[in-house]
This record gives C-alpha cells, structure tokens and sequence, in this order.
C-alpha cells in the first residue's frame, strides 16, 4: 500500500514539472556565486566610540543577514551585531591593543562570505597641567592661571575645588583662570584648590594648587609726649594708639628711670601718679607698651621732668613800738606759683587780739607793760603746691615813764627837800599825787 502511494505521488510532481515546461540544461547548470564583503580597520583612541561598516555584494542575490563576531581583544560590548555597521566603545587601555572583528554576510541562496576588521586602540594622553604653589598676603587680590593643553585631544571641562583653609568667594571656577581675595588671617593660613581638567575623551588630569596666606598684621600705632610738672603735683601723661588692621587691645605703662614712683593704675591709656618731693628738678621716664589684637606690640617713651618748687618767700620786719598803740605788721610774700594760705599766729609776749585786715597785714594794740616787752609774731605761707615757710618777727613794746616834780615847805624842819615822784604806769594826761611823810626833829 506504501509503495503504490509512493508512485502516485512521484507520477503526480512529475506531470507537474512536465506542464511547467521544466527546465533547459543550461539553467540546471548555472551555480549561485557567493556574495562579497569588505570591512575597514582603524584605529582609534582608548574610550573613543568606534564604527565599522561592512560594504556587501551580492552578484546575483541579494544579502540577506550580516553577523558580526569578535575574534580577539578586550571584550566590548558590541550595540548590534546583525547590521552593515558594529559600533561599540573602545576600552580604557594602559597600552595599545588591536581588536579583531569578523562580518560574515548570507546571501538569499545562503552563499556566505567573510572578511576581518583590526581596530588598533591607542592609549589617551591625559591633560597635562602646568601651574605653581604661591604665597600672598591677607586681603590681597589673588589670581592664579593654569596652563592645560591635551597632547592628542581638546580639553573639554576644567574645575576648581576648594578643599582646605577658610572659605573664600572664587570666581572662574570652570576656566584655566581663578581669582579670589584672599582672608585675613591671624597666623599663616594654607588654602587648597583641586584643579580637575578633563579632556574630549573623558580622561582626566587633577592637580592640587596650594596657596599659602601669610599674616600681614601690622603692628599698632603709638605715641606719648613729653611733659613737665611741679613735685606734688599730679602727673598726667595721655597716649594716642590704634591700629591699622585690628584694634588696640591692651595697654601696659612701666617706669624705667627716675625716682620711682608708685603707679595705681598701669593699664589705661592714661598713666596718672603724684610727682614727687625733690631738691632739684628731676627726670622720670615711663614706657608705655600697646598690643592689638593679634598680640603684636608697639611702645613709645615719656619723659617727665619733675620741676622743683621753691618755698614762698616771706618778708617781714622786726618793729619797734610804745604800748597802747595801734600796730599794724604786714609781710611780703613771693612765690613762683600763688599762694594759696596765709597764717597768722602770736608766738612769745602778752596775748594781744589781733585782726588779719588782709592775708599778708594784721592790727593790733600794743599792751600796757612796765618794762620793755617783746612780742613775737609768725606768719606762714603755703602755696598752691603745698609748700609752706614761715618767718617770726619780733615786736618790742617800750613802757611809757612820766616823772613829775612836787615842791612845797617843809613845816617839820631840820631840812625840807624835793622829793620826785614817778608814777607807775600813768598817762601824762592824768595828774596822781600822794602825801609823803618823813620824820622831823624837835
């Protein structure tokens, strides 16, 4: 039953291939030529996208599949494999490489070819950067240009970082050129900047940039003056700081010559004391020492001269006088400065009352005295330094003698003879008699 089928079946295609007409010799004898293919190779720089393209024919047909394959080298990854054209990334290389790719195309009639591409892969220069560490002062305007160039490329990103010291507003962060103002700074102060540059291949260059901020405080500004006072008197010495970059923070005044002398206060910038007691003009000197606020110091020196103050002149004569008489004393005083007290005092003699009419003039009457007296007077004058002198005159108070003669008869003789009389202590204007009595002889 199998075997009649079979026939059946043969004898049917074979009235089929008859009707169509067949085929002639000479198409049963003509071959499918093969398709051709030819590929490029390159070379290209390491990361660098790369593409190859297939050029395919086909005489007689036309392609029908392309296949690509990678025969040696780093592994890529390849983004198509069945298209006229292979595109993949080439690798990152630490030297050069050569990649090996095959293409084989199809034709309709399944006829192949195949041809091979090299890809050469060199390794990309990276940027190279020139540019140098530098010094600057605080608050200063700072510009730093870098010098970037890429041997086998273009340079397609450039970045400044700042990664150590005080923040500072930097402008041209993305170009070869970087400027900022620098700090102030209490101390010298490192600043750094990463500079990144990369290039058309993404490969990149990263240079640190140091910048080194020296403190520049300048030291404060001061300055005293001379002076010139009587002893006792109170001293002043005033001073002018400040400071060109900061401020004046401290204040300390010493005494390095001289009379020592005692300071209540030394760290104002005012330096008061009471001068002292001398016997010659005297010079003191005092320093004074300023600091700011970065602790840097400046000093200046004073000189005091200490003027000696002689003691006021006082000029008062001794007198003669009667008692009972208004007496008037008045004494000379003379001082470099002005007086400032005048006393009066009775220092010997009867107590007398006196009246200070002006400070250098008193009045005052003379006592009744039996015999001559003397009376001493000390005036004292102080001037407006505290010096005082005094001096002591001396009043001499002469008693007032009235002799008086009385003449009469003596009745009880033998002799009768003038007697005279001297009243103790009276006026002449006052007439004073008394009866004397002596013995008689019978």
């Amino acid at each position: 039953m199998r075997h009649k089928l079979f026939i059946i079946i043969y004898a049917i295609f074979a009235l089929i291939t008859s009707g169509c007409g067949g085929g002639s010799s000479d198409s049963n004898n003509t071959q499918n030529k093969p398709p051709k293919v030819s590929v490029n190779s390159v070379t290209v720089q390491e990361t660098q996208f790369v593409t190859l393209m297939a050029t395919a024919t086909d005489e007689d047909g036309v392609i029908t599949s392309y296949r690509w394959r990678q025969t040696s080298g780093n592994t890529v990854s390849l983004n198509d494999a069945t298209g006229e054209t292979l595109s993949f990334h080439a690798p990152t290389i630490s030297s050069e490489q050569t990649l090996k790719f095959d293409i084989t195309v199809i034709d309709d009639k399944g006829a192949q070819a195949s041809a091979t591409a090299t890809v050469n892969i060199v390794a990309n220069s990276a940027p190279v950067i020139n540019v140098s560490d530098i010094e600057t002062a605080e608050s200063t305007n700072v510009t730093i240009t870098a010098m970037i160039s890429d041997t086998d490329g273009t340079i397609k990103s450039i970045e400044w970082q700042q990664t150590e010291g005080p923040n500072v507003t930097a402008t041209g962060l993305n170009s070869s050129v970087l400027s900022f103002v620098s700090p102030s700074v209490s101390q010298d102060t490192l600043i750094r900047f990463s500079l990144t540059a990369t290039d058309n291949l993404n490969k990149a260059t990263t240079q640190i940039v140091s910048i080194l901020v020296k403190n520049s405080n300048l030291a404060p500004l001061v300055s005293v003056s001379d002076v010139s006072f009587f002893e006792s008197e109170q001293v002043l010495i005033s001073s002018s700081a400040s400071d060109p970059d900061g401020s004046v923070e401290q204040y300390l005044w010493q005494q390095v010559s001289g009379i020592t002398v005692a300071l209540p206060i030394t760290n104002e910038p005012e330096l008061k004391f009471i001068a002292p007691a001398v016997n010659k003009d005297e010079t003191l000197s005092f320093r004074l020492t300023v600091s700011d606020n970065q602790n840097v110091s400046a000093a200046a020196t004073a000189d005091v001269l200490i003027k000696f103050n002689p003691a006021p002149v006082i000029t008062l004569d001794d007198i003669t006088t009667t008692e009972n008489t208004l007496q008037t004393l008045t004494a000379t005083v003379n001082d470099d400065g002005s007086i400032s007290e005048i006393n009066w005092r009775q220092t010997a003699g009867p107590a007398v009352n006196f009246v200070v009419t002006n400070p250098t003039s008193i009045e005052f009457t003379t006592p009744d005295v039996q015999s001559d007296t003397m009376i001493n007077f000390t005036v004292a004058a102080t001037d407006n330094l505290g010096k005082t002198s005094e001096v002591t005159n001396q009043v001499l108070v002469t008693s007032r003698e009235t002799s008086y003669t009385l003449k009469g008869k003596v009745i009880d003789s033998p002799v009768a003879n003038a007697i005279t009389w001297t009243p103790p202590h009276y006026p002449a204007s006052m007439c004073h008699t008394e009866s004397v009595k002596t013995n008689s002889h019978k």
